[in-house]
């Protein structure tokens, strides 16, 4: 039982690090994107828009991180 947990929760750990390096990767283009032309981009409403919710994914996928190590740490 414990074991079959324990790979379902690596499973998700495993996903969850994948979608992190994939927004880790997208913001760091788009810091170079507005590094590069910030004046375009500072009047481009939906690029922040987008960048912010890339931002708050990031975070949440943190905290899922965390919790999901948590859990197996207890194991």
């Amino acid at each position: 039982e414990d074991q079959k947990k324990g790979k379902a929760l690596q499973n998700r750990l495993s996903k969850i690090e994948s979608q992190i390096k994939q927004l880790e990767k997208d913001l760091q283009h788009d810091d170079k994107m507005l590094a590069s032309n910030y004046d375009k981009h500072i009047e481009d409403a939906a690029f922040f828009v987008a960048y912010n919710k890339k931002k708050t994914d990031l975070d949440n996928l943190l905290m899922d991180w965390e919790i999901v190590q948590e859990e197996i740490d207890a194991l």
